[in-house]
């Protein structure tokens, strides 16, 4: 009996927790939100579109030789340049 009750309230503890996640996912996902720093900017050439007032510069590509003589892989492990 125990159990059953148990599980009754960790399913509905769970449920709700989703239920909060995908509010959260729709809330970023309206449209009508605005973007603090202002509209994106595309510029041709760019490979990313920024607000005004902000850069990027591509440091590496896959394949391209490095310092060391070796290639940059082609499976990135995430890491990022800020």
């Amino acid at each position: 009996m125990n159990s059953r009750r148990t599980f009754i309230k960790n399913t509905g503890i769970v449920s709700i927790g989703f239920f909060g996640l995908n509010q959260f996912v729709l809330s970023g996902c309206n449209s009508k939100v605005q973007n603090a720093f202002g509209p994106l900017l595309y510029k041709d050439g760019d490979i990313l579109s920024l607000p005004k007032g902000f850069n990027a510069r591509v440091i590496s590509r896959a394949g391209d030789v490095m310092h060391d003589g070796l290639f940059t892989p082609r499976a990135y492990d995430g890491m990022g340049v800020f």
